[in-house]
């Protein structure tokens, strides 16, 4: 019965063993972790995002009394063409809690899929939790005539407010 109580010490750690291997893990982890915090220092995490300033086309492109949606992907944004041709530029973030509102041309409407919002083609509310109406972008031309959208220029939407009458300068006639 020696022999075994004799092996078994060997493989066993006394108390201050384990505690000396605990805390040299502990340090070894702590270094590890410093060092892997340190490189990533070195590599910042960077947001690229569209340019605040792109071309939309001629006023050619877009019918009277349309909604142009086929930035929506790619800016966020729909471009609308009044009946009497002036455009305008709507965001599409919704006012409520930033999801991107889709324009269901069959309904004439722009719907956010998340809470339900509504809003009119002009990009006022009219159901669901949205607080306002759609934000507008700042919408010029170029000498050659293409269409800029300007989104560093924003009118904010203000409940019970038509943005035509308080943001005149967010319309563009051509």
């Amino acid at each position: 019965m020696k022999g075994i109580f004799e092996s078994l010490e060997e493989i066993l750690l006394s108390r201050r063993d384990f505690l000396v291997k605990l805390g040299w893990g502990g340090i070894i982890s702590f270094l590890i972790g410093s060092a892997i915090a340190t490189v990533k220092f070195f590599f910042p995490r960077v947001l690229f995002e569209s340019p605040a300033r792109f071309t939309v086309g001629k006023p050619e492109d877009y019918s009277f009394g349309k909604v142009n949606a086929s930035y929506k992907d790619s800016h966020r944004i729909c471009v609308v063409r009044k009946e009497d041709g002036s455009f305008f530029c709507v965001s599409l973030i919704c006012t409520h809690l930033g999801c991107t509102a889709n324009w269901k041309p069959s309904e004439g409407i722009f719907h956010c899929p998340c809470h339900g919002s509504k809003f009119d083609r002009m990009g006022i509310n009219f159901a669901g939790p949205a607080p306002r109406p759609l934000d507008r972008f700042k919408l010029d031309h170029t000498p050659e005539g293409e269409l800029i959208v300007d989104k560093s220029v924003i009118y904010k939407g203000i409940f019970g407010m038509n943005s035509d009458v308080i943001y005149p300068q967010s319309l563009l006639k051509v």
